[in-house]
């Protein structure tokens, strides 16, 4: 029953969509105006380039999409969807070195897809998630507990991209517990799986500015 709901259009995309596209109106209309500071700038142009990937993403890895399903479409917009983070992480932490962030967030982002590509000669499907999900928890507790800790930023920036990391470990974690459920056969997983998806596709840039420090927003 579980996995009808969730391999359902209303699941994927309809329900990211319906959340979405109000996001997106909001941060074009909200957000728009006078120049604020280069940090709030920067977020406000986050929100709308990486709100638009993540509702493109939402269509064009539907059933509904327009292009041949590919793993090639697949892994790009993992790749873009993890981009998200890491942009942030990067940006926040170096921002007056723009070569520095942009290379250092684009090689994050390709570190667990290149990582991954041994496991695809013994592994596929829903396996190669589960390998997928838990290399990217092993990189975010790396970022958590070691990188974080050491960076020289101010302790109101190191707290929200605290909360960001906790994000992206505790969407990683739920991934991972549900796709074991769905190993173990039990169509339960399916159900849990909705929820590291809904974080995913709906959440994150939402959480991401919303709970960005005030000297960023003011």
């Amino acid at each position: 029953m579980f996995e009808r709901i969730y391999a359902s259009t209303w699941h994927h995309p309809v329900l990211f969509w319906a959340v979405g596209a109000p996001l997106l109106v909001y941060f074009l209309r909200k957000w728009s105006g006078q120049p604020g500071t280069p940090q709030w700038d920067f977020l406000r142009l986050f929100a709308v380039v990486f709100q638009i990937e993540i509702l493109a993403d939402a269509w064009l890895t539907s059933p509904w999409s327009l292009l041949p399903a590919s793993s090639a479409v697949s892994v790009t917009f993992v790749i873009l969807g993890d981009l998200r983070f890491f942009v942030l992480l990067e940006r926040f932490s170096f921002p007056d070195r723009i070569h520095r962030w942009t290379a250092s967030a684009l090689v994050l982002s390709f570190i667990v897809p290149l990582a991954s590509i041994p496991a695809q000669s013994f592994w596929s499907g829903r396996v190669l998630f589960l390998i997928y999900e838990l290399a990217f928890l092993v990189l975010a507790a790396v970022i958590r507990f070691l990188v974080l800790p050491r960076r020289a930023i101010d302790s109101s920036i190191r707290s929200w991209l605290v909360r960001l990391t906790n994000f992206e470990m505790i969407q990683y974690a739920t991934w991972a517990f549900a796709d074991v459920i769905i190993l173990l056969g039990a169509d339960v997983g399916f159900l849990v799986r909705l929820i590291p998806n809904t974080m995913y596709y709906a959440a994150f840039v939402p959480f991401a500015c919303f709970s960005a420090p005030e000297e960023i927003r003011s």
